[in-house]
């Protein structure tokens, strides 16, 4: 509607943060930046890129356990992790896939709400660690496993399910 009513031309552009970053930064122009990513918009900020009183908030995301379509695990995540009925569900192998802290920031996210629970360190022998989110979905499906993604990644998938929501005040609030 915008760009009828504007008369102007759109376009999209999914990128990783380090690629938008690298076009900011070479001269790139973009009316608007929309992204989950603090780092990206504090990195751009600092260097006077963009406009440091234009931000504004218009999406909420969070976390999501993930699994394949024919899992029975179910969790709620409100009081504690389930930790040892994840590890027997997965039969005591390692089937829990998270993205690469350094890569995805929902592996990042992940790993600050499963510290909050006190279960990072239990899992952690149980953990994959992928670099790209379409391998961790990838690997759900292949191992029969389980992820933590982002809740609005998952909704588009039609090969995995959503099997426990993680509260939002168990990570840092995913904002775009």
């Amino acid at each position: 509607h915008y760009s009828r009513e504007q008369k102007a031309a759109i376009s999209t552009s999914f990128e990783s943060v380090e690629r938008h970053e690298m076009q900011v930064i070479e001269g790139t122009t973009h009316d608007v930046l929309i992204t989950a990513e603090p780092r990206l918009l504090e990195s751009l900020k600092g260097q006077g890129l963009i406009d440091i009183y234009s931000n504004t908030p218009i999406a909420r995301n969070r976390l999501v356990m993930i699994s394949t379509q024919h899992s029975t695990f179910r969790a709620t995540f409100y009081r504690q992790f389930p930790v040892a009925t994840l590890i027997r569900h997965m039969q005591f192998r390692p089937h829990f896939i998270l993205g690469n802290p350094a890569t995805q920031m929902a592996g990042s996210m992940a790993r600050e709400a499963l510290r909050d629970y006190n279960a990072l360190a239990d899992l952690e022998a149980y953990t994959l660690y992928e670099k790209r989110m379409s391998d961790v979905v990838a690997l759900v499906t292949e191992l029969d496993g389980f992820a933590i993604i982002f809740e609005s990644l998952a909704r588009g998938l039609d090969n995995v399910r959503i099997v426990g929501r993680i509260p939002e005040e168990r990570h840092p609030p995913i904002i775009y």
